[in-house]
Order: C-alpha cells, then sequence, then structure tokens
C-alpha cells in the first residue's frame, strides 16, 4: 500500500560539519547571545549528520487507512442519529460551500498516553490474537450475552452487508495495535429479501473470564465513545440548539462475587459524560468523533476475593457505539511523561537538513517568562516530584511538587527536568526525562545558526508515499486515497507563546520536487482563536524555481527546501520591501497550491514517532465534490504528529536588569541611568516619545532626554543613561510615558517630576519610518532626510555587517556584492534614530 522513504545519514554526505570553535566565534559575534557561566553547551553546538531512522511499526500507515475508515462509520452513525425521530432535522456535520473545521486543541493536560502495562498483571487483553475471520470472536474465557432478546445480527443487506449489535472484536477502532472490542448501537437493515430489521433497544453485556484480585489489582481500561450521542435529547434539539439532558446509553462496569447471582455497578460512563461543557459536547457533535479515554475502577473493597466482572452495553434504540481495548487488572501503573511548555520550540534542521547537538535533543523558548511543563499524568498518578535546574544557580537542582509547575529562567541554557510519578502507594512509581536525560533547553533568543519547530527531531522525520503512483500521501498525487475528497492544503498548528517571536523564514521540508517554474505554491498563515481560524496574519507566494534541492539518499529520495519570506508596503516609498513577522497567538500554517496540474510531484516531510502527550499539530485541507470546503486534524485518525515547518525563530527580550524602569525627578532637574538587558543590539533600539506630555501646567516642551547607550557591544546589558530638565516656573508637574522598541520587544520607561502620576500618559503608536530602502542587483540603494548622519547595517538575527557615513543628499548606495540572501535591518542614526528592513533576494 505504501513506501515509507527515511532521511539516512548518507542525505548529508559530502557536507562538512562546522567545529565547535567556528560556532563559537559565530555566537559571541551576536550582541546578547554570550549565555551566563554555568552550562557552557556552546562548545558543543557542532553540526552533525542525521541518524539513520530507527524501525518504526508498520501500523502508523494503517492507523491513517483505519482512520479513514472509521471516520466513514462515524459518519454513518450520524445519519443513524438524524433520522431517529420523523420530522426532526439536527444540523449537517459539512455544508456545502462553507468550511467546516475540526477544533484546533490547545495543549491540555486532560490528554493521556497510552498505557504500558505493569510487570505481572492478573488480567493483560489488547485482542491482537483475533484472527479478523470469525463473526463472533472473543478471547479464551470472555463471553457476551444479548439480555434483550433482540436481534444481535442482521444480513445480508441488499449490498451484502452483514451487522454485528453485541460485543465482538473487530479492527474498526483499536487505541493500540489492529484490533478492539466493540458494540455497535442498532441501527434499522434493509434485508435483500426485501424485509426491514428496525432499530431496537439494547441490554448487551461482556463477561470477563472470573479472577481472584491481590491486595492492589484495579481494573484499567481504553474507552471511546461518543458523550454528545450519549446524551442528546433529540425531542428538545433542533437544527440551531442542542439539548445534552438524556441517557440514550449505558456504559457500565459491574462486578459479582456469587459467580454472577448477583451484580454491583462500581462505574459508570454517565459521569464521564456529564462532566463536558456543552460547547465541548457541540463540537464532538459536529465532528463525529470518538474520543478514547483511559479509565480506573477501584476493585480494593474485592482484595482477594474471587470474582467476575462485567461490561454493560445499553442503548434505548439510539445513541452511541462503544469501544473498548488494552482491559487490564493489576497492580497500579503511575505513568510519568511530560511535553515542552506553550511556545517552546524544538530545534531542527539547518538550510542544508544538518542539525546541532547529540541528537538535536535542544528546546528554544522565552526567557524571563513563566513556562507551564505539561504533565500527562495517568489515572495511577496521584503526587509528583519534578527535578529542574536551579534558575539562580544552574550547578543546582531544586525539586518542585506541583503536577504542573510554572518555572521561570533567565537568559541562560539549563537540562531538561526530570519528572517522577508515584500512586498512593510510594512503591509503584515511574520517571521520565526527555531524550533519555540528553536533551537541554534555551531561555530566550536564539544563540544558533538554524530553525525550529514543534516536530521532534529525536524522534526523526519520514516521507509517507503511495505505491503504484508517483504521489505523496501528504502530497501530490494522493486523490485515489483520499477520494472522494481531494487533498488541497497542508496545515502545522503552533501553540500560543508566553511572548512575541520573531522569524522572517518559514521553510517546507519537502522530497521529490517536480514542478514547473511557474508552478504557485502558497502559504497562509492564519490567526487561530478560541480553538478556530480566525483572521489571516500574512500570506507569501513562492514558484516552482524557488524550491531549493539538497541532497538526495539511495532510496531515490531528492530532499528539498521551500523558503517562504515575507513583505509589506514602506509607506514612504510604496515599494514592497521583506519584513519579519511578530507572533504573538496561536497560528494555523496552511501550505497549498502542490494539487495543481503545474505540480507533477511533491511530498512533505513529517514526524514519523507519535509525539509524547498525544499531542497532534497537523491538519489536512479538502476539497469534495460538492465543492465544499473542510479540514481535518490528524488526532481524528490517530497520528499525532507535526508537519515540517520549520522557522529561524527568535525569542528577543527588553527588560531592565534591575527591575527599575521609573525615575522620580526632583524639580531641578536630574540624570539616571537604566541598565537595559536586551538581545538585540542597542543599535536597533528605537524610541517613541509620547505625542502629548501631560503637565499640570500650560508650557509643554520636550524635556526628557535620552543620551547615547554606554556599555561594552558584546556584552548584553548597556547603560542607558537619561536626563530630565528643570520644571519650568508655572508648571506643578508633568509626566511622561518614553517606550524602547526593537524587533518583536519593547519596554516602557516611565518619568515624572514635581506634583503628577506615573502612567498618565498613552504609549505612542510606533513611528512611520521617513527613510527607505530597495535592493537593485548587488547594491541597496537608500534614501533618507536631512539630519541623517550615518547607518549601520544589520541581519536579522543581530550581527553587525558593517557601517557607513551618509552624505548630504539623501542618496546613498551600500554595495552589498558576496551578502547571504536574506533580510537585512538598516539603522539611521542623526538628529534621530529610524530603522528600516530590505531583502537580498539572490
Amino acid at each position: 500500500m505504501k513506501k515509507k522513504m527515511t532521511i539516512a545519514a548518507i542525505l548529508l554526505a559530502g557536507c562538512l560539519a562546522l567545529q565547535a570553535q567556528t560556532v563559537h566565534n559565530q555566537v559571541s559575534e551576536k550582541w546578547g547571545t554570550t549565555l551566563p557561566s554555568g552550562k557552557e553547551r556552546v562548545g558543543r553546538l557542532e553540526k552533525k549528520e542525521i541518524k539513520a531512522l530507527r524501525g518504526q511499526p508498520s501500523h502508523y500507515f494503517s492507523s491513517l487507512r483505519d482512520g479513514l475508515k472509521r471516520a466513514s462509520v462515524q459518519a454513518a452513525a450520524k445519519h443513524e442519529l438524524v433520522r431517529l425521530k420523523q420530522g426532526k432535522t439536527l444540523r449537517r456535520a459539512v455544508k456545502s460551500g462553507r468550511l467546516y473545521a475540526d477544533p484546533i486543541p490547545s495543549r491540555a493536560d486532560n490528554l493521556l498516553p497510552l498505557e504500558a502495562p505493569a510487570a505481572t498483571h492478573t488480567l493483560y487483553q489488547t485482542f491482537e490474537d483475533y484472527n479478523g475471520v470469525d463473526w463472533d470472536w472473543l478471547p479464551d474465557g470472555w463471553s457476551e450475552e444479548n439480555k434483550q432478546n433482540t436481534p444481535s445480527h442482521a444480513g445480508p443487506d441488499a449490498q451484502g452487508r452483514y451487522y454485528n449489535f453485541t460485543w465482538h472484536v473487530d479492527s474498526l477502532f483499536a487505541s493500540a495495535g489492529k484490533y478492539g472490542a466493540n458494540v455497535m448501537v442498532s441501527a434499522p437493515v434493509y434485508l435483500e429479501s426485501g424485509d426491514t430489521i428496525p432499530e431496537n433497544s439494547q441490554d448487551e453485556w461482556l463477561f470477563l473470564p472470573a479472577l481472584t484480585l491481590g491486595n492492589d489489582d484495579n481494573l484499567y481500561f481504553y474507552l471511546a465513545y461518543n458523550p454528545a450521542y450519549l446524551l442528546i435529547d433529540i425531542d428538545k434539539s433542533n437544527a440551531e440548539t442542542m439539548d445534552f439532558t438524556s441517557e440514550n446509553n449505558r456504559i457500565e462496569v459491574l462486578i459479582s462475587t456469587d459467580n454472577g447471582e448477583n451484580w454491583t455497578m462500581e462505574w459508570s460512563v454517565r459521569d464521564d459524560a456529564l462532566a463536558y461543557p456543552k460547547d465541548e459536547l457541540q463540537v464532538i457533535f459536529d465532528s463525529l468523533s470518538f474520543p478514547w479515554k483511559f479509565f480506573k475502577v477501584n476493585l480494593s473493597k474485592y482484595k482477594n476475593q474471587s470474582v467476575k466482572t462485567a461490561f454493560r452495553f445499553t442503548s434505548n434504540g439510539y445513541g452511541t457505539s462503544a469501544f473498548l481495548d488494552e482491559i487490564r487488572v493489576g497492580t497500579p501503573n503511575p505513568h510519568a511523561v511530560y511535553t515542552r511548555p506553550d511556545g517552546y520550540f524544538f530545534f531542527t534542521f539547518t538550510q542544508n537538513y544538518q542539525f546541532y547537538g547529540d541528537g538535536a535533543n535542544a528546546l528554544l523558548g522565552a526567557a524571563y517568562e513563566p513556562a507551564k511543563w505539561y504533565n500527562f499524568r495517568n489515572v495511577d498518578s496521584e503526587t509528583f516530584k519534578w527535578t529542574f535546574s536551579d534558575p539562580d544557580d544552574l550547578q543546582k537542582h531544586i525539586d518542585i511538587t506541583d503536577p504542573d509547575p510554572m518555572i521561570t529562567y533567565p537568559y541562560t541554557e539549563f537540562d531538561a527536568p526530570v519528572l517522577t510519578a508515584y500512586a498512593s502507594n510510594p512503591d509503584y512509581n515511574s520517571s521520565y526525562i526527555w531524550c533519555d536525560g540528553k536533551g537541554w533547553a534555551v531561555a530566550g533568543g536564539n544563540s544558533y545558526t538554524g530553525y525550529a519547530g514543534n516536530y521532534n527531531v529525536w524522534n526523526e522525520p519520514t516521507l509517507e508515499t503511495l505505491e503504484n503512483s508517483e504521489g505523496y500521501l501528504f502530497g501530490t498525487g494522493s486523490d485515489e486515497f483520499y477520494a472522494p475528497q481531494k487533498l488541497i492544503g497542508l496545515g502545522n498548528a503552533f501553540d500560543k507563546p508566553p511572548r512575541k517571536y520573531v522569524f522572517d523564514t518559514l521553510m517546507i521540508r519537502a522530497a521529490n520536487v517536480v514542478a514547473d517554474a511557474d508552478a504557485e505554491l502558497k502559504l497562509i498563515i492564519h490567526r487561530i482563536v478560541d480553538g478556530q481560524m480566525a483572521d489571516t496574519i500574512a500570506v507569501s507566494t513562492v514558484y516552482g524555481s524557488d524550491a531549493v534541492f539538497i541532497n538526495d539518499n539511495p532510496e531515490g529520495v531528492r530532499y528539498y527546501n521551500i523558503p517562504f519570506t515575507f513583505k509589506r508596503e514602506n509607506p514612504v516609498s510604496g515599494w514592497e520591501e521583506p519584513t519579519y513577522l511578530e507572533i504573538e497567538d496561536a497560528i494555523l500554517v496552511e501550505f497549498t497550491g502542490f494539487a495543481s496540474s503545474k505540480v507533477q510531484s511533491l511530498g512533505v516531510l513529517h514526524q514519523n514517532v507519535f509525539h509524547t502527550g498525544n499531542e497532534n499539530n497537523a491538519y489536512l485541507f479538502f476539497s469534495g465534490q460538492e465543492g465544499e470546503k473542510s479540514f481535518k486534524s490528524l488526532a481524528s485518525y490517530r497520528l499525532y504528529t507535526s508537519f515540517l515547518f520549520d522557522m529561524n525563530v527568535t525569542y528577543p527580550f527588553l527588560r531592565s536588569n534591575n527591575g527599575v524602569y521609573q525615575y522620580a525627578a526632583p524639580n531641578e532637574g536630574g540624570n539616571v541611568d537604566f541598565d537595559i538587558h536586551s538581545f538585540w543590539h542597542p543599535d536597533l533600539w528605537e524610541y517613541t516619545y509620547p505625542d502629548n506630555w501631560t503637565f499640570t501646567g500650560d508650557v509643554p516642551s520636550d524635556w526628557v532626554t535620552i543620551g547615547e547607550y554606554i556599555g561594552d557591544p558584546e556584552a548584553s546589558i548597556a547603560t542607558l543613561p537619561v536626563s530630565v530638565s528643570a520644571l519650568p516656573d508655572g508648571i506643578s508637574g508633568r509626566s511622561a510615558d518614553i517606550t524602547i522598541q526593537s524587533p518583536g520587544c519593547s519596554l516602557i520607561l516611565q518619568f515624572k517630576q514635581g506634583d503628577a502620576d506615573y502612567g498618565t500618559t498613552s504609549v505612542a503608536a510606533v513611528k512611520t519610518a521617513t527613510t527607505s530602502a530597495v535592493c537593485v542587483g548587488n547594491r541597496f540603494l537608500l534614501s533618507y532626510p536631512e539630519g541623517m548622519k550615518q547607518v549601520a547595517i544589520y541581519t536579522v538575527a543581530g550581527q553587525k555587517t558593517g557601517s557607513w557615513r551618509l552624505p548630504a543628499g539623501g542618496k546613498f548606495s551600500v554595495p552589498v556584492a558576496g551578502w547571504g540572501k536574506g533580510v537585512y535591518i538598516l539603522r539611521f542614526s542623526g538628529d534621530r534614530t529610524e530603522a528600516v528592513k530590505v531583502v537580498k533576494d539572490r
């Protein structure tokens, strides 16, 4: 059905690895990238070849195929629900001509990892022994009973299909592996004989083998059901409103100590269903989803007793089907696992598909911002211990017992934390550390040349292709696979950051790109609000000729980068010029245009191994036969992954080093020094003064003067001298807020004098540049007003490339032959400072 092509080590044959000293020299040339002492890791940041992909289970691809199958079954279940009450019409999941979208979830801590069985257990059943043939197969010692005396099997219908409405095992839905147990809600069956078997109420029992429980045994299982179908009241619901107060089904666990003569209910799914907020039930109803959840039933009252256990499913003729898998009776098995905080990015590849460190096991996050570490605990994990590097002394460690700790680091590097989870009996525990203890993180900035995203290269990326075609599962040629829908785009979500980050290039990592030179490929960045796509932040278009070939491997895979950059209109010159994006919201990045006759072959790489905690960032955009558009989360197919969409991301910062942002000047005037800690060089700072200075008098004047910074350009702290003039006669007091800005960050300094309060002045808008620059051939052509004396040019990463004195006349040309492609920032200075951006594209 498919081929799997992996990025092998030979991909980088012939690529020279940079020596550690070379990287260190590059780092030290850049403002704010000399990290505090403690963990001197710069010396180990060598570029290394990508390791060959570890062997991955073949069910990865099968999961997508089965997920598509399940999606059609779930859609059928939706139609069953709609037809139940004559004359009732509930909303359809997809309406022609509109975009129907799966919700884009935040990475909340209610997602549970797959449960690993304990070393010893009384019972463990995953149904993988099923031969895939027998109608009513159940494992040895298991049985089912229909207590309603209604048909459990029906068929064949006019199409020769058979139906099974009692507990059985098949490949329709599984939490792990290929098989699981399920019971389908009854539906009318129209037999080929012309007779009809109507839907029926159900009372279906699934019996486990008799067991003698140990001292600490509990029952554990995965259950998938649709809580919205279970609770929806058909009589009170219509096309506009939904009512979720009914009880269409019961799914229960019952225990008997007298060989089935009497039963005690120990657990009911209704409690779980009622815990869903109504708006979430609405989303689940519309999206046809059957989320898997892991449950625990405490059996301590039955310890050392022989018991029988049953799962009971009832239906009043409609509602939800139910699916069971990974059923275990055994001792507690706390499961410790965590994933990155919101806004933390995995370091990935350079432009040449090289990466850094021991397996690219590094994270980039925001310095000086609290970061929440996501603990994906299971039901046995009751208490926790986190061990972090001490933010105040990286040579030490601190322990935190909060399940989901918030911790703030300065601009530094630190080890990945260790998480230990304990059951109520602390003898049962487990520990986890990302990347087997080889992981580390950077708080603030981005000291390293390369890109970052939210796929974990520690797991390695891959490319899935369709057999007997030149297309790809996630790219050109996949129409037959997804039929009757047509795949028209791919999306990757990025969560909301704790603070702005900036980037000027987003790289799509692709393979086997064969496209006409004028084939148009488009990148659309959508803002995400409340889990849904909102407005468009940016659009970038490139062409087939812009795809950059990198290398190939013996399997015939040719690897490419597709770089997207961004532009804005210069308000003075009217020309479009390159810019960087400042991102402060969750975003969905859509890649489209490959479903075109001008693109013969293109496949997008993705992370092959599931994300920790079942995090999903990948989405598919479809068009249907009737023109409707939709997009689908790959989590709907139980593929928790990310596409390889990379950004040259930077987390800048601009802050007072000692926490002082205010100055109360004496009436006779005075001077103050602010120590400013910044990722960017001070030459890139801009000062925004108030449009209206605030006075308790009527003689306004500019009375706060900021001088030139004082400090070592190789340090990340600069002293900013400020002078305040004497308070004029007739004015009892005055105040002002002055904003310092640099790409992606800002701070406000507040001043007052005499009888005035801080904060009486609103922050002025960023002033419009009155200078401009365009790239023509191998020169930057500059235009600037009178009073500008000098220009300094920096890369977007903050590295200074040179400075020039400006002649009078307002025109100057800077030769840039031999400079690398990319965005450059030009800082003009004289009687004031202004900054503009220009791109060199060749």
